[in-house]
């Protein structure tokens, strides 16, 4: 069967673990704001153009999720298992709880799963996957508060360091693709804990710095690889790193007024 949302607001209040479980059929979302935990084994979930509050777990393990334009906060468990399809659409999630995400070989790459853009606004918890695991965000990555705490996180688009984010530990942050990209840290935020930052990009593209670039904070000692592409250091945009490994298609570019630390 089919449920349609509409403009209504959906809450799942029976007990503290009260999700919508859907084995087939279609829910189709609508702009309305829907609270609870999703957990979909089968059939097609069509999140439309609605904001998705998921303070239990958020679970798609067969069937289809299809993000549309929705916004998906989510604060506990996050999987997308190997059976099972997400559409990233053009929405956004949210990561602002304690919980760990999970992405179980998703069919789509091995390991790997893509969304369009990514909040990370998680207070005193870091964002944690699996060590062989990735993140792909093909839109605006935010790194609010909170950090990275293992697996890789890749940036096909821009980044944006707010001044509560503390990196987490044995984190990877990957800016890949082959459009141009900023990141963009106006405060200067340390990137303490990130094990590596890299920049495998197309030939001629370019990751544009603009505030800073802090991977070596006290005790933490972060690295820079540059595989493919350009790093280009913009004026004050000081360079603080471990050591720094620069490929033959590799290429680092800095403004006069640059400290390369």
């Amino acid at each position: 069967g089919t449920i349609d949302q509409g403009n209504t607001d959906f809450l799942l209040f029976t007990n503290t673990d009260s999700s919508i479980l859907q084995s087939g059929g279609t829910f189709i979302g609508g702009s309305g704001t829907f609270t609870g935990g999703i957990e979909i084994s089968g059939g097609a979930f069509d999140a439309g153009s609605g904001v998705f509050d998921c303070n239990i777990a958020f679970s798609v393990t067969g069937g289809t999720f299809n993000a549309g334009s929705s916004t998906l906060r989510t604060s506990a468990v996050f999987t997308v298992a190997s059976n099972a399809t997400f559409t990233p659409g053009t929405g956004k999630i949210i990561f602002d709880g304690s919980g760990s995400t999970t992405i179980l070989n998703p069919s789509s790459s091995p390991n790997s799963l893509t969304v369009n853009d990514v909040q990370i606004d998680r207070g005193g918890f870091p964002l944690s996957l699996q060590a062989s695991q990735k993140l792909v965000v093909a839109g605006t990555l935010e790194l609010t508060s909170g950090g990275i705490s293992t697996g890789t996180v890749e940036a096909l688009g821009n980044v944006v360091v707010g001044n509560s984010f503390v990196a987490g530990a044995n984190g990877k942050l990957r800016f890949a693709g082959n459009a141009h990209q900023t990141f963009i840290n106006p405060l200067n935020v340390g990137l303490n804990g990130l094990v590596t930052l890299t920049v495998d990009k197309g030939v001629g593209s370019t990751v544009a710095v603009d505030g800073g670039l802090a991977l070596s904070v006290g005790v933490f000692q972060g690295d820079l690889l540059i595989t493919s592409g350009t790093l280009f250091l913009n004026n004050n945009a000081n360079l603080t790193t471990g050591s720094i490994n620069i490929a033959a298609n590799g290429k680092m570019v800095n403004e006069s007024a640059t400290s390369i630390l």
